[in-house]
């Protein structure tokens, strides 16, 4: 069983890419009334959220990643020089509001809980070197 201190210090410790006060949500959702999350209940947290729908899984993430960042000047961190759903809207076929959500989801966060342009790039570069066949 871990603590709510405990509990976001390991959370943070996996590099997620989730902000503080996301850690701190996904914690108060576990939690719940609770004082403490036992690894059994993590555990069936994440196997629920991973029989959630495939279709906005990473693959989905790098693919809409890489079509924004050719729709930008400069990758990823051509973001900063509009907001995310403005550049989203520019693309072919627009997402819709969910995938905007899910979207942003998947990009790295700083500590304040906003888009860390230069992280995403690289995540988005790494992902991409990553499915290419050797």
């Amino acid at each position: 069983m871990l603590g709510r201190a405990e509990f976001s210090a390991f959370l943070e410790s996996l590099q997620l890419g989730l902000s503080r006060r996301e850690v701190f949500l996904v914690g108060e959702c576990l939690l719940a009334e609770e004082q403490a999350i036992s690894v059994s209940g993590f555990n069936d947290a994440l196997s629920y959220a991973a029989s959630g729908d495939l279709r906005f899984d990473e693959a989905w993430a790098v693919q809409a990643a890489g079509a924004l960042a050719a729709a930008l000047q400069g990758g990823l961190a051509g973001l900063a020089s509009c907001s995310v759903v403005e550049a989203l809207g520019r693309l072919p076929l627009p997402l819709s509001d969910l995938d905007v959500e899910t979207f942003l989801a998947w990009l790295p966060k700083d500590v304040e809980g906003s888009v860390d342009l230069d992280a995403a790039e690289a995540w988005r570069t790494s992902a991409t070197s990553d499915a290419r066949p050797s």
